[in-house]
């Protein structure tokens, strides 16, 4: 029983990295725009007015600066009103002894077997691993709304990078 908990649980944790990544592939062919918002490697601040989800826990991202254990990112943020696409903003998250920095290498082919797992290979990353140009999907300890809004710094839980620069 727990194993099947556990296997339904990655199996979770890939969908949701799959929908993030189509995510910012399908708005990244619109431009990546939102209402009031920036083209990538144009981040800045919200601005007043935007609101922004209520709740984000992760977000892709591009890192634009790496700085001691900080690193500048360009954040795809979900707004409020999610007919909207989302808003490029300038974040800044800090890199602790407990993020876990991995990269998903997926199966080039899937079994259709059900009995056969389809698990992403994860490949321990470090900090000193990261460049300024990866893309990355960043998972937070906490909900860091009001942090994107009030433009100040958070933990990073983990990292997931899914294009090396």
């Amino acid at each position: 029983m727990a194993k099947s908990k556990i296997i339904l649980l990655i199996i979770v944790v890939v969908i949701i990295i799959a929908a993030v990544v189509l995510a910012v592939i399908l708005t990244g062919k619109k431009g990546l725009k939102g209402e009031k918002g920036a083209a990538p490697g144009e981040g800045k601040p919200i601005e007043e007015g935007t609101v922004i989800a209520e709740s984000v826990y992760g977000f892709s991202a591009e890192i634009k600066g790496i700085k001691d254990k900080t690193l500048s990112l360009d954040a795809s943020i979900l707004l409020a009103d999610t007919t909207k696409p989302p808003l490029t903003v300038s974040v800044k998250g800090t890199v602790t002894n407990d993020t876990k920095i991995v990269m998903l290498e997926f199966p080039k082919e899937i079994s259709p077997d059900p009995t056969k797992p389809n698990y992403p290979k994860e490949i321990k990353m470090s900090f000193s691993d990261l460049r300024v140009g990866d893309k990355i999907n960043v998972g937070t300890f906490t909900n860091v709304s009001e942090n994107i809004k009030n433009n100040t710094e958070f933990p990073i839980k983990n990292i997931f990078i899914f294009e090396k620069h």
